[in-house]
């Protein structure tokens, strides 16, 4: 099979299998053509993990007219880089706001970005693999969602939470719904404790677990290895 055929087929399958839950087809570790092959199969919500990478990729759907592309950013990001990320075209969303400072930086430098609303989601560490970044606490978190709600801004929205399972570990179905079931249990606090749209998301799952986060109430996948064939 070749590789256009095996994406199609791949996507088509992670789809059907996910049902109402949203997609990320995550290309960080993909070609470009395997990158436009996910757009052909009307798929346009793109993950990638790097900003030089997204600027570059984002340039190439752009002087294709692959207008329809809604890129997600899933890397972790440092404050020197928002500037370059927010003036990406097409830039949909962000999924790893992972402090306060960070956030600050997004809102005061939000005019860069040319886009109609920017979503956005705050990581949440939930596991305690010491490589992973996110927000730690509850209180962390409240004063992250204390800033917010005192700062509307028409071009910012807070579509949710993201975390990731625990990967270096024995118990891997154990501790990764573990993870996910922590989240959604923040999650459902969120809502009690502040006036929030029941439509906020829980971004969680990947290709090895997405299953499992799905189970545990996630809305939203990051799938980027099962889309594609294996490196020969």
């Amino acid at each position: 099979m070749d590789r256009v055929s095996y994406i199609t087929e791949k996507i088509n399958l992670i789809k059907k299998r996910i049902g109402a839950t949203k997609l990320v087809a995550v290309t960080k570790y993909a070609t470009i053509e395997d990158a436009k092959t996910i757009y052909y199969c009307d798929h346009y919500d793109l993950g990638e993990a790097r900003v030089s990478q997204l600027q570059e990729r984002s340039q190439e759907f752009y002087a294709s007219s692959m207008d329809k592309i809604r890129w997600h950013f899933i890397g972790n990001l440092q404050t020197n880089k928002i500037n370059r990320l927010l003036k990406i075209p097409n830039l949909y969303a962000i999924h790893s706001i992972d402090s306060k400072k960070l956030l600050e930086g997004i809102y005061d430098r939000i005019d860069l970005f040319e886009g109609y609303q920017l979503r956005f989601y705050v990581q949440i560490k939930t596991s305690e693999e010491h490589e992973k970044s996110g927000v730690e606490n509850y209180d962390q978190l409240s004063q992250i969602v204390n800033y917010i709600l005192a700062h509307p801004h028409a071009k910012l929205k807070f579509q949710g939470l993201m975390t990731m399972g625990a990967i270096r570990t024995e118990n891997f179905k154990v501790d990764a719904v573990t993870s996910f079931k922590k989240l959604a249990k923040i999650r459902n606090k969120l809502l009690k404790d502040y006036d929030l749209n029941q439509d906020f998301e829980l971004s969680m799952g990947m290709s090895n677990d997405y299953q499992l986060a799905i189970d545990s109430g996630s809305h939203l996948v990051r799938i980027g290895q099962a889309l594609f064939p294996e490196k020969e």
